[in-house]
């Protein structure tokens, strides 16, 4: 028997489950498509606050550093890549997969370094590190912002890729230096922030022309990377992507306005009674907004007008009421025109 404690009960679950598939949806939203890089709303829920930042932020603010440093020298690995060259089960297969990285060619290369040994659990792991190669003194330097907890793991990655530098001494030991006077993060979460700030710290040594090569960019490390710099970052990479958002909406509207300059479609809005074309007798349309009506950009015989504050349509040089233009406009999207 069913009773009504037992439905009220049922109805609270299917609410509560109902909530947690929203924001699971809501989580998954895609806000921006970055180069290769596609960061959703749960991404920025990571820069808001106070968390562990994950791997397509670090793709992504990779990315951007790359674009900022264009240089045939210089190569920012993906962590997605840098995880799998670490880890990678058959060495065998190693090679085709790192020599599109053209890596012998590279006098700078930053590769992101994570804790997590199973590659088979997706943003495992819980620590940060940098691992970069310099070329004109043959060295791979780790940076861990944490006392180098993730040595371990640098080591390991350096043995795997130090083959494919082109150098004559590939003994990891011989090239592998432990950097001590790395900045040191002041809490438990930002120490991708840290990978970030020491990343764009050394492309900004290299692309300004080292001094003293020797020396290589600790200094610069030393000035720029610090808690407070490091601190401001949340808030910078969120501007960014509001930035690189705005831009890429810029761009799609630049698209459509070509389209409709191409192919002679366009909009316009009637001021006053006396210069319209009559709205016809069967209109049975009312005055509100007219949905976005993408195929107008694909059909140079299709013409959309506002009558009177009536939104209707213009196709063939007829003039159609606002519920049959939807069925129009659903009909042509369909035949694609």
């Amino acid at each position: 028997m069913v009773t009504g404690v037992m439905v009220e009960h049922l109805e609270v679950v299917m609410l509560v489950y109902d909530c947690y598939n929203m924001a699971k949806a809501s989580a998954d939203e895609k806000i921006l498509s970055y180069n290769d890089v596609v960061l959703r709303r749960s991404d920025l829920d990571i820069l808001n606050g106070p968390c562990f930042v994950n791997d397509r932020i670090i793709e992504f603010y990779f990315s951007y550093l790359s674009a900022c440093y264009p240089s045939e020298d210089i190569l920012l690995v993906p962590p997605s890549i840098a995880f799998w060259i670490t880890n990678c089960p058959d060495i065998g297969c190693l090679k085709d997969f790192v020599e599109p990285l053209n890596l012998s060619t590279k006098k700078l290369v930053l590769f992101p370094v994570n804790n997590n040994d199973d590659v088979t659990e997706v943003e495992g792991g819980s620590h940060w590190s940098l691992l970069a190669f310099e070329r004109d003194i043959t060295v791979f330097v780790h940076h861990d912002s944490y006392g180098g907890i993730n040595q371990r793991h640098a080591k390991r990655l350096c043995e795997a890729v130090a083959p494919y530098m082109n150098i004559s001494n590939t003994a990891s030991d011989e090239l592998y230096h432990e950097c001590a006077s790395t900045p040191q993060q002041v809490n438990t979460y930002d120490c991708g922030l840290y990978v970030i700030a020491i990343a764009r710290a050394i492309c900004r040594w290299y692309s300004e022309g080292q001094e003293d090569v020797g020396l290589l960019w600790f200094s610069t490390l030393k000035e720029l990377v610090t808690p407070f710099t490091v601190s401001k970052m949340r808030n910078e990479i969120l501007e960014l992507i509001k930035f690189e958002g705005i831009k890429v909406r810029d761009k799609r509207t630049s698209v459509a306005e070509d389209w409709r300059l191409k192919r002679g479609c366009h909009f316009s809005t009637w001021v006053g009674t006396g210069s319209t074309p009559a709205s016809p007798e069967n209109d049975e349309s009312v005055i509100e907004s007219f949905p976005t009506f993408f195929p107008i950009y694909r059909c140079p015989k299709m013409r959309f007008e506002c009558l009177t504050g009536v939104p209707v349509l213009q196709f063939a040089g007829r003039t159609y009421p606002k519920m049959v233009s939807q069925k129009i406009a659903v009909e042509i999207d369909c035949r694609g025109w």
